[in-house]
């Protein structure tokens, strides 16, 4: 009877350890279950191959981030992965102008292809969210606009001042030219009128 109750007993943990594994199992199913959906639900999903550009896939995960969109990663071996991780973080780069930052979720997968083969793959879901300044990086961004302004209304000023400062120097060519021409026709009346005065006296001597 010790021996049958012992048995039962042990029969009996190892199904509560059954039940509990698969208990646990079911829930990182229905986790990776529910981060796939999240991923796919109204988002983009980029294959990685090994031919992928880093900056490329960056640019195209910026965009979507940019857009509000959803964005996951599918890579298929050590290669692929890396390219993605790669490609997350050039991402990251790209969206420092926006405010923004991005991370990404991994999860393990299974494709499975057109003739039925089953692969094992890694997926990485991108989150991102909106990057909170420091009072520091407010002051200093504020410092920098105020910079910029000051900067733009000293090259305005003095490309103002260059412009009057050509106005006046074309008006005063054009009145030197002016008087320049008048002086030389001043010059022709008072010869013609010295010739025809010669002449008049020419004749009253004849």
């Amino acid at each position: 009877n010790t021996k049958n109750n012992g048995s039962k007993s042990n029969n009996n943990n190892s199904n509560n350890n059954n039940s509990s594994s698969s208990g646990r199992s079911q829930n990182n199913k229905s986790s990776s279950a529910s981060l796939t959906t999240a991923a796919k639900s109204g988002g983009k999903q980029f294959k990685i191959s090994k031919n992928s550009v880093p900056t490329v896939v960056a640019g195209a995960i910026a965009n979507k981030i940019r857009a509000g969109e959803m964005v996951s990663l599918l890579s298929i071996g050590a290669d692929c992965v890396l390219i993605a991780a790669k490609s997350v973080a050039i991402a990251r780069y790209y969206l420092q102008n926006d405010d923004l930052d991005a991370y990404f979720l991994p999860e393990f997968t299974q494709v499975t292809f057109d003739d039925g083969r089953e692969c094992n793959a890694m997926r990485l879901n991108l989150r991102f969210h909106k990057k909170i300044k420091s009072a520091a990086a407010i002051v200093a961004e504020a410092v920098a606009t105020a910079a910029r302004a000051t900067a733009r209304k000293a090259a305005a000023k003095k490309a103002k001042e260059q412009a009057e400062a050509a106005a006046k120097a074309a008006a005063k060519a054009k009145a030197d030219a002016e008087a320049e021409v008048a002086q030389k026709q001043e010059a022709e009346d008072a010869g013609s009128n010295t010739t025809l005065d010669g002449a008049v006296d020419a004749e009253t001597a004849n």
